[in-house]
């Protein structure tokens, strides 16, 4: 079995809520409702505070709305799908929308006690985040890793070495191609860069020489992939070997080299809550090895 890595991904998104704004009649406070009563709860999202290179921007709301018989929400003019909870009272869905109404059908609460809304840590409110990633770009990560993710409704991260994209076929060792990267990328695999020529950060002459061959991976990634997404350059740095040499050397060209996340060496579990990231959001994050047998000696080392 190739080498699979296994990463945390917590990403708690900072959000601002701007208004809260109860729309029609209100009765006195701490008398109850009218039975059949309909009221509307509207709030609009700034997600300024959200890294700019976060790709996917829909926030998980728990809003709580008492008794009601149903709960129908519309973000930015659009359907969104809620689940309410008769226990916590409350309604939860995803959107990305920025402007979000609800409609309380046969509201009894008390609207001064109803409207508080928390944002969720992480998407769907899920307790935890599992990611799998799968260096190199082995052809089996196409062929195998992608049938068994899949078969459960999952998708992994592949580390794209930019020399193995040129030179597909290496001693016993065969890798992913450009086509079958593209196709792994149109059905929502992760495509990351593992630099260019797989070395250890030591192997360089200097930082400058380092950083050349990690933007020569973005370079031969991006061309790659330029059919069917142009523009497209990875944001995930996956150091190659866990070499954490590598980590000021993304960290501090981050900007120029469109790169946010670093996977190198270190606890792979992070708390959700009071996530810090560094200067324009960059993050960096630890990931385990899972014990895999290799076919042969490692011919790229």
């Amino acid at each position: 079995m190739q080498r699979v890595l296994r990463f945390v991904w917590l990403l708690p998104i900072a959000v601002i809520i701007t208004l809260l704004a109860w729309r029609g009649p209100l009765p006195v406070a701490g008398q109850p409702l009218p039975t059949g009563a309909t009221r509307y709860l509207s709030f609009t999202v700034n997600r300024a505070n959200v890294p700019a290179w976060v790709t996917f921007r829909d926030l998980t709301f728990k809003v709580l709305v008492g008794d009601v018989d149903d709960v129908s929400v519309v973000g930015d003019g659009q359907p969104v799908a809620a689940i309410f909870d008769p226990t916590t009272k409350k309604v939860t869905f995803t959107t990305d929308a920025s402007a979000i109404s609800l409609v309380l059908t046969n509201s009894t609460w008390d609207p001064a006690t109803i409207g508080a809304i928390e944002v969720a840590a992480l998407r769907d409110d899920k307790q935890w985040a599992f990611s799998l990633t799968f260096d190199d770009g082995y052809l089996e990560t196409y062929t195998n890793g992608r049938r068994y993710l899949e078969r459960y409704g999952y998708k992994g991260g592949i580390p794209m070495v930019g020399r193995f994209l040129d030179h597909t076929q290496m001693g016993s060792y065969t890798y992913i191609n450009d086509a079958q990267m593209r196709e792994l990328y149109q059905g929502g695999w992760g495509i990351f860069n593992h630099s260019y020529s797989h070395q250890y950060e030591s192997y360089f002459s200097n930082i400058t020489a380092a950083v050349n061959d990690i933007r020569a991976a973005q370079t031969r990634i991006s061309q790659g992939l330029a059919p069917v997404a142009p523009g497209f350059r990875p944001t995930v740095f996956t150091a190659p070997y866990v070499d954490m040499a590598w980590f000021p050397l993304v960290r501090d060209n981050a900007n120029d080299l469109g790169l946010y996340l670093f996977q190198g060496s270190g606890s792979e579990i992070r708390q959700v809550d009071g996530l810090s990231y560094g200067a324009n959001g960059f993050l960096s994050m630890g990931r385990n090895g899972i014990r895999h047998i290799d076919p042969a000696p490692y011919p790229h080392r």
